[in-house]
């Protein structure tokens, strides 16, 4: 799976936070709920995203809302790059993290988003949006 023209795509602007970046890129993808993607924790990232391995780039998620247990969401290699990177070299622990080590909220993720003239339910649904104009 390969990313639009950077120049529609808003997840390549470099300005916006690696962490929105990461986060927007998985909901794109991966067909996972919001909150379920915050719950994520650094161990839910399949080997092949631990080791940069093409082939296997899944994250393992479950769907609380819905009592789904855990399952495979396939990811591009491009999305395992970034979820590599917030990663850092943390080893257990949420996988999107302030600083502090505290999971993001969709609140924060939301707001944070709005700042950048983003509408983060709009990614959800597989698409790339343009940027807002507000």
């Amino acid at each position: 799976m390969t990313r639009p023209d950077p120049t529609s795509d808003p997840l390549a602007n470099p300005e916006l936070p690696l962490v929105l970046r990461a986060a927007l890129s998985v909901l794109s993808e991966g067909r996972i709920p919001l909150r379920d993607l915050l719950d994520l924790d650094v161990r839910d990232l399949d080997p092949g995203v631990q080791d940069a391995q093409p082939a296997q780039s899944t994250l393992t998620a479950a769907d609380a809302k819905r009592g789904i247990q855990a399952r495979p969401v396939p990811i591009s290699e491009e999305t395992a790059d970034l979820l590599r990177e917030i990663r850092g070299e943390r080893d257990a622990g949420p996988l999107f993290a302030h600083q502090n080590g505290f999971a993001w909220s969709p609140d924060q993720l939301t707001a944070e988003a709005r700042r950048h003239g983003l509408r983060i339910h709009e990614f959800r649904k597989g698409e790339l949006p343009a940027k807002s104009q507000s």
